[in-house]
Order: structure tokens, then sequence, then C-alpha cells
């Protein structure tokens, strides 16, 4: 990717939560968006930043939840919130969390700065600060900490604000507790919080912190066997100093149900793509290629997937497309990845020429297929369309063909419903409808090369969202 077009992705990955507080389920959403894509950010920025893979929380101040479970009779945003609520009133974790003079110490320094008005993003009046996590994580300090706000709190909205605080290895409860040491202040505690620590490019140096509420249990497991979970002997939090974080992938159970359930920070290329893995990713990609949009494509979905693939993507085609996301023309490529678990992820990215009305310069298409792709004898088909057009009952496909492939077929019970004449390997074909369809791709003698199903649309990845659930 040209540095324009990366500079505009990171900083629209950066502000898209930034939506007035009355839009409290909104900002969640935005904020999981972004959670998914920390990689990607990370891969270009030194971070030291919340990753928030849950949702915030709401509540009625001080004495309105108990730390028992949520009601069954909740709805389920107010299932969250009173997750959010249960970690807020947790007792502080960490080794340096059980030494109560240094947390209130803390406790007092970060309402001081917060009351001076030294925390942009902490503007609401506050009534309590509550220390959840401190301690020593390789060379830094570090502290999680939730900001009580005043009552009265709408209902729906946020009541417990946050801040990641980071110093030095040892240092004292002031210093930690001035607004130098912020490292990821925002709005909405959610029912697990955690901070990766340094560069995702630079794995020696990167570090990971993960606190759910007291009480639930934190266990990992490698990238590659998932059915084997091991729990963390700190219980409820866990802890990757640097060069300590590794692939592999998190589960948070509370009162017996799995909650959440994600992979650890990092990628299947740590220190960027090199020539050599760049020319294999390249190796069956049919199209036109232009070296640095791929080379920027392929650096970003290896930061995007992280640990939810077990190899670098390969890229099966570039060209040119249309109309995908309701936008002009764009360079188009297509990658693919095993996928964690089983399978393959899938991914159409398009640069578009001109931005859309809406600002918009990437576009994005997930799939899932239960075999490689890009396999010997495979045509691929990927619904370009998110969300069918009211009152359309045709579907649009981008196909990718084998090489030598001139010509697609649609065929539905063995009957032809579409043909369209392929260049480069790829072309778009509309379809009446999707169900049941093979595709055949043919040479200029009729001869079949190829056929394939059309792929899953989304991506699922094994990943587990459950705190707004009974």
């Amino acid at each position: 990717m040209v540095p324009d077009q990366r500079i505009g992705r990171l900083l629209t990955e950066m502000t898209e939560d930034l939506t007035p507080r009355p839009d409290p389920y909104g900002r969640v959403l935005a904020r999981h968006r972004r959670g998914r894509r920390r990689a990607i950010t990370g891969t270009f920025c030194a971070v030291v930043l919340v990753a928030a893979t849950g949702v915030a929380i709401a509540g009625t101040g001080p004495g309105g939840w108990s730390d028992a479970p949520p009601a069954a009779t909740q709805e389920p945003w107010e299932n969250t919130l009173a997750w959010g609520d249960r970690l807020a009133r947790s007792e502080p974790r960490g080794t340096v969390g059980a030494d109560a003079g240094y947390v209130a110490t803390l406790a007092d320094t970060l309402m001081a700065e917060q009351r001076a008005g030294r925390f942009d993003r902490l503007t609401e009046p506050v009534q309590e600060v509550r220390v959840l996590f401190v301690d020593d994580v390789g060379p830094h300090r570090v502290a999680l900490a939730a900001f009580v706000r005043a009552e009265p709190v709408p209902r729906g909205d946020w009541p417990n604000d946050l801040t990641w605080m980071v110093a030095d290895q040892g240092a004292g409860a002031q210093e930690l507790g001035r607004t130098a040491a912020e490292r990821g202040a925002g709005d909405g505690l959610a029912p697990y919080e955690s901070l990766t620590l340094g560069f995702l490019d630079k794995p020696d140096e990167l570090g990971y912190v993960g606190v759910a509420p007291e009480g639930c249990v934190l266990a990992a497991a490698p990238m590659t066997s998932l059915d084997t979970w091991t729990p963390e002997p700190t219980g409820s939090y866990l802890v990757r100093p640097p060069g300590a974080v590794r692939p592999e992938w998190f589960r948070v159970s509370c009162d017996g149900v799995i909650r959440q359930q994600f992979p650890s920070p990092g990628s299947t290329a740590p220190e960027g793509v090199t020539d050599e893995q760049f020319a294999t990713a390249m190796s069956r990609v049919r199209g036109k290629m232009d070296e640095a949009k791929a080379r920027g494509e392929l650096s970003s979905a290896v930061g995007s997937w992280g640990y939810t693939v077990t190899a670098l993507p390969t890229v099966l085609w570039i060209g040119r497309t249309t109309g995908v996301g309701g936008a002009g023309e764009g360079d188009t490529m297509v990658l693919t990845a095993p996928a964690v678990g089983g399978g393959w992820l899938g991914l159409v990215a398009v640069v578009h020429d001109a931005p859309t009305p809406d600002g918009v310069i990437t576009s994005t298409v997930h799939f899932h297929a239960r075999t490689d792709p890009g396999g010997a004898g495979r045509v691929l088909g990927v619904h370009l369309d998110q969300e069918p057009a009211p009152g359309r009952d045709s579907t649009r496909l981008l196909v990718v063909a084998p090489s030598g492939a001139t010509e697609v077929r649609a065929m539905r019970d063995g009957r032809e419903v579409s043909r369209v004449q392929v260049r480069d390997g790829g072309v778009q074909l509309t379809v009446p409808g999707a169900d049941g369809l093979v595709l055949e791709a043919v040479d200029g003698t009729g001869a079949i090369l190829g056929t394939g199903e059309i792929a899953d649309p989304g991506a699922p990845s094994g990943e587990i969202d459950n705190w707004d659930e009974d």
C-alpha cells in the first residue's frame, strides 16, 4: 500500500469510534471492529494501546450492582453492562496490587489528575477511582484503573471509564499515576480489558496484559491446538512480559461459561514480509501485478488476520473490479490463508480509484472456504454484495479461474444459468441467485479446467464474545 493510502487507513481506524456519548452501543461495535484490526495499526505505529476486544459497561453507581452473575432476565446489553461492572468492582490484581498503601496512593493520584483536567478523554465528573491491576511487566510497571462516574448516569451509558498507566519498572505510585504515564484512557470499561505493550513488528519487545472480572478464569492454548487449554496460574488475569508473547489463543470463562476467546497479539510475519515470503505468496497469482500495491495489501492482511491463520496468505488474483462497497472501479486483490481450526480465510481487498461519498478509500469482502481456494483445478466464487440490494434477486460474484480459462459458466442442477468470458484469471459474474450453483472454468476448446462452489460469506475465526448472553 502506498504511504498515503496506509496513512488514510490508519486514520480511519483510529478515529472511527469518536462518536457522541449518547450512542454507547454504536461505539461498542466500532471498538470491536478496531480491536479486531489492532495488529494492522500496531505493525506500522509504535503502540502501547488498549485492545478492547469486549464491549463496555453501564450501571447505576456504587451499590447498584452485586458481584453475582447477571440475572437471566436482563436484556443482552444489560448483561454486558453487568459483567463490565463486575470487573469495575473487582479487587486489585497483580503482585503490586496486593500493596494496599501503594494502591491507595495510586488511586488518589489518578483522581487528582482527572479532577485537574489532565486526562483529555476522561472529562466526566468522577466520584471514585478503583485500581484493578498493578504489576511489573518486564521493564514496565503497568496499572489498569476504572473511573466511576458521578451520578446520575443515564441508563445505557457508561458509568465507568478506564485508563492504562505505564512507567518504568518499580515506579512509585505517584509517578505511575501522573498523566505522563497514561497509555490508553477511554470511555467504557469492557468486561475484559487488555493492553499490548511495544511494537508488533518487534516481537522481542512485545508484551501483553489482560484482566477479567474477579472470579473468572483465563486459559491459554497453542494456536495450532485449540482443544488443549491450560488455566493461567494467575486466575482472572494474565501477563506476557516482553519476549514471552507467542502464537496462542486466550479464553475467559466465568461461572463455567466461556465468555470470550481470541488470539494473542502478533502475526505470522512480525518483522515484515521478506522478499522470499513475498515471492512464495505471489507464486500462484493470476492477473496483472502491481508489486508495490501487492506488498501493501499482503502486509495489511498479515497484520489483520494475526494468529487467526496458521501461515502467510497467498495472493490468488490481482485485477480490477467495479461496484464493490457501492463504489466505482478499483484495484483488487484476492488473498487466502489456512485458518486456525480448519478451512481457509479469504479476503477481497479493493483500493478505489476515488473515495466514496462517505470517504471510503478501501473496501473489503471476507469469505471462508472449506478447502484451499487456490488448489489445482479449483474455481473460487465470492459474494461481492455484503447485503443484497432491495428488490434484486440477482447476485454479483467475483470469480477466480485457473490459468488458461477463457470462460466461466454457472451451473444449477446440470443447467447453465450464466456465462461470461475471462481475462487474466478473474471476472465479475451476475447470477440469478447463488444457492446450488457450481462454477465451471473452461478453455478455448470447451474442456473443463476446474470447478468450484461459492465460498461462504464472512470470516469465522473461532473467536467468541458472549458477554451479552445469559
